[in-house]
């Protein structure tokens, strides 16, 4: 018997990761556009920071808080 174990990996570590494809394939298929890791940085955080902007916009597209701040006060930035 073959043993083999995964994890899936959530949209922040997809974006972490830029991963953008596959990214993008989790968020068509309903992963949470308002996800957030433990600091309050949103899944839009992480991909306005790593200048993903096509994810960005599937991002905002699918309802993602775009006046969101994490645990420090810090907003989004797409600079």
């Amino acid at each position: 018997m073959l043993h083999t174990s995964y994890r899936i990996m959530t949209l922040i570590e997809l974006i972490s990761s830029r991963q953008e494809a596959a990214a993008l394939q989790a968020l068509a298929h309903g992963a949470n556009a308002n996800e957030s890791d433990p600091d309050g940085n949103t899944a839009l955080m992480y991909s306005s920071n790593y200048v993903l902007l096509s994810l960005a916009a599937a991002l905002i597209s699918a309802g993602s808080n775009v006046n969101g701040s994490n645990s420090l006060g810090y907003f989004h930035t797409c600079d």
